[in-house]
C-alpha cells in the first residue's frame, strides 16, 4: 500500500544536520583529549600546517583563506593550489639553532612563520637569521650583528657565537638562492613584540608590510571558528570537523 511521504518531503536537511552538529558539539565539551597532553609549540605548528595543506575536493581552501584573510597577502587562484606549508625547515644557524617553524611557499610567495604560541622567548638574532636565510646581503648582515646586545641571551661565549654565525652565513649561501620573504611573528596573545636582538628595529622597518604580527588569541581562533569550521560539515568531512572543534575548545581553555 502506498504511503504519503509529503511530511518527509518538507524536511530541511540542512536544519537536521545543523541540529545534529549542535548536539554533538555539546557532547564533546565535557571531554577533550587534547587538554590532557599539553600541546607543545611544535604540536600547534604541526596542526596549523595540516589545516593549511588540507584538501577539500581538489582545492586547498584554508591555505588561500589563511594567506589572504589572516595575513593580508594577495594570492592568485592558480598559486593557491601550488602553495605548500612545511615545518622545521632549515635556516642559517649557529650552535645548532636554526629551524624555521613553518614555511609557506609557492612559485612567487615565501612566508616564514615563527610560532610563539607557548610564550617562548626569542632566540639570538632569531628572526633576522630566518630573514637572511633568503636574502643575501652580507654587509647588512654584519652591520646588524654588530648592533646586537648578546647579553640578553646569556650565551656561554658571545664572540664564539658571532664568529660561528658569520661562518654559517658564508656556508649557507654556497648552496641557496635568494628570495623576498614575508616574516610572520605568531604569538599566543596579541600585541607581543619581538626582541630587538631577534629582529633589529632597522630590519623591521626595512621589511615594512613584509613583516606581519598575528596571535592565536585573536587571529587564529577567529579564523578557525569563522572561516575553517563552517566549510567542514559533519558527515562529509567528519574527522576534520571534529578535530577542529576539539582544537577550538583547547584554544578556549588556553586563552580563557
Amino acid at each position: 500500500m502506498a504511503t504519503n511521504n509529503s511530511s518527509y518531503d518538507k524536511l530541511n536537511i540542512d536544519e537536521l544536520i545543523n541540529a545534529y552538529e549542535s548536539i554533538y558539539q555539546n557532547q564533546v565539551r565535557d571531554f577533550n583529549a587534547l587538554s590532557t597532553i599539553h600541546l607543545s609549540e611544535n604540536d600547534h605548528t604541526n596542526i596549523l600546517c595540516e589545516i593549511l595543506n588540507m584538501k577539500v575536493g581538489d582545492t586547498k581552501p584554508f591555505m588561500k583563506s589563511f594567506v589572504q584573510d589572516v595575513l593580508g597577502i594577495e594570492i592568485q587562484d592558480r598559486d593557491s593550489q601550488n602553495i605548500v606549508a612545511k615545518t622545521q625547515e632549515q635556516a642559517i644557524s649557529a650552535k645548532g639553532l636554526g629551524f624555521i617553524d613553518l614555511l609557506i611557499k609557492s612559485n612567487d610567495k615565501l612566508i616564514i612563520v615563527e610560532n610563539k604560541v607557548c610564550g617562548a622567548g626569542d632566540g639570538p638574532f632569531q628572526l633576522a637569521r630566518y630573514y637572511f636565510s633568503y636574502v643575501k646581503d652580507k654587509e647588512y648582515f654584519d652591520q646588524l650583528i654588530e648592533q646586537c646586545d648578546w647579553k640578553e641571551f646569556k650565551l656561554s661565549n658571545n664572540d664564539e657565537f658571532v664568529n660561528d654565525l658569520k661562518e654559517q652565513y658564508e656556508e649557507w649561501w654556497k648552496g641557496h638562492k635568494a628570495d623576498e620573504p614575508y616574516l610572520v611573528y605568531l604569538t599566543d596573545v596579541a600585541d607581543k613584540e619581538p626582541s630587538e636582538n631577534s629582529l633589529p628595529e632597522d630590519l623591521k622597518s626595512k621589511l615594512d608590510d613584509h613583516y606581519i604580527q598575528i596571535s592565536y588569541e585573536e587571529d587564529i581562533y577567529d579564523w578557525l571558528k569563522n572561516k575553517v569550521l563552517p566549510k567542514l560539515r559533519y558527515g562529509q568531512t567528519g574527522d576534520a570537523h571534529n578535530s577542529i572543534i576539539l582544537y577550538l575548545r583547547e584554544l578556549e581553555h588556553i586563552f580563557g
